[in-house]
């Protein structure tokens, strides 16, 4: 640090892939600077992704930890935890924290991730009910499952579709309630999903959809059966909880201006730098809206590898290096069984975005392919099995790379993708 010149002080609300992302991109600019990270949780950071690992006993407890005390004393972090932000004084560059204490900063990042969607149903107050989004819910879920035959799952979506293979891995009969008649009603298209539907079928897994959850029932203080709108009496030992997330937005609401940087149910609006409307307030991760490149909507993405490049495009822009966000594309990979599914961008097109639909269907070898083009550029995709050519796909549509090969060759098995180069 230079002689005169006052050591600059970032502050990180969140400790998950946009929070250590940002501090090691800060670290990476600013050698001297004092970076404080404040976490709710009581623990150090983890990979939240991994969680259904751990449930199913595919990898131990042990592999889920990101940064560990020696790392984050080796970047030089200041690290909170168990401990909560309440608000924001921007005239005064403070963050107001749950114990009285204020933190003071120059650049302050936004990474507060998002929460589950929580329903409104009597009987969630009994034993064996839970969210699946810390690690604290996972072993909470663990715990039961180790003596639980039977399990019920509310939602069809990435959550519920993890925690239900983790549950059916263990031994435990699952079935899954699906308010819509599709599975991945808001990660796949409709055709995808049927074949992601036969893949849980052929699990075990029981899957009832366009069914509504009305109350959880027991005689004492657990969990023994659910009751849908169908009359229906579904008997388990635990419930898993699966509806979606809401981001985390509520220390921006009292943010100026209405546009970049304003808190509202459905994320923190940010500029092309990350920016909120106030000029040393950045976004990133499940909190912030961006612009998705495939449709060009400012939205949120609720995803792991857009949380890591937006929290590292932060951390430049905190440190005064202006680095632009090019913006956002939805991706999601997951496991099914021995089943790999990927998909991508524009995965669902309406009829009036000029799409054309690509698909290469093979059950007999247990693979299906989709691929939604628009002026001759990849704009969508959805991989189940042989998925080897994923990441080319969809790096072509984060490039909006004009295409070299008609799509119909490009979904032939053997395809050589780097002729796309």
């Amino acid at each position: 640090m230079l002689q005169g010149v006052p050591m600059k002080q970032y502050v990180i609300i969140g400790a998950s892939a946009a929070g250590i992302a940002a501090a090691q991109s800060i670290r990476r600019h600013d050698k001297t600077a004092k970076i404080v990270m404040v976490s709710d949780e009581k623990t150090k950071p983890y990979f939240r992704v991994m969680l259904s690992f751990v449930l199913a006993g595919t990898i131990g407890g042990d592999k889920l930890s990101m940064a560990s005390e020696g790392y984050l004393t080796e970047l030089g972090i200041t690290f909170i935890c168990g401990k909560k932000a309440l608000g924001i004084d921007a005239a005064k560059n403070q963050v107001h924290m749950d114990d009285a204490t204020r933190l003071d900063y120059d650049a302050l990042l936004l990474a507060t991730g998002s929460r589950p969607r929580e329903l409104d149903i009597p009987g969630l107050d009994k034993k064996g009910i839970y969210y699946f989004r810390t690690r604290k819910d996972m072993e909470g879920v663990r715990a039961i499952a180790a003596n639980a035959t039977r399990a019920v799952v509310i939602g069809g979506g990435l959550v519920g579709i993890k925690v239900s293979d983790a549950l059916c891995s263990l031994g435990i009969k699952v079935c899954m309630m699906v308010t819509s008649d599709k599975v991945l009603s808001q990660t796949a298209d409709p055709e995808t999903a049927d074949v992601v539907l036969n893949i849980l079928k052929s699990r075990g897994l029981t899957v009832q959809s366009g069914v509504s959850l009305l109350a959880f029932q027991g005689r004492g203080d657990c969990v023994e059966r659910v009751l849908t709108d169908t009359g229906e009496r579904i008997s388990c030992d635990l419930v898993v909880i699966g509806k979606g997330v809401v981001p985390n937005a509520g220390l921006a609401v009292d943010f100026p201006g209405g546009g970049a940087g304003s808190g509202h149910q459905d994320g923190i609006e940010t500029d092309g730098y990350l920016t909120t409307s106030v000029p040393n307030i950045f976004a990133a991760g499940d909190v912030a809206k961006s612009r998705d490149i495939a449709t060009g909507i400012s939205e949120t993405h609720a995803i792991w590898p857009v949380a890591v490049e937006q929290g590292r495009t932060a951390g430049c822009n905190m440190c005064g290096i202006k680095t632009p966000y090019e913006g956002a594309l939805n991706r999601n990979a997951f496991h099914i069984g021995d089943s790999y599914v990927i998909t991508g961008g524009l995965f669902n097109p309406g009829s009036g975005d000029g799409c054309d639909i690509h698909v290469y269907h093979h059950p007999q070898k247990g693979f299906h392919h989709r691929l939604v083009t628009r002026n001759d550029r990849i704009v969508g995709m959805a991989f189940v099995n042989d998925t080897a050519a994923a990441g080319k796909v969809l790096a072509m549509i984060q490039r909006k790379q004009k295409l070299s090969a008609l799509p119909v060759d490009i979904l032939s098995p053997g395809f050589d993708f780097n002729r796309l180069r």
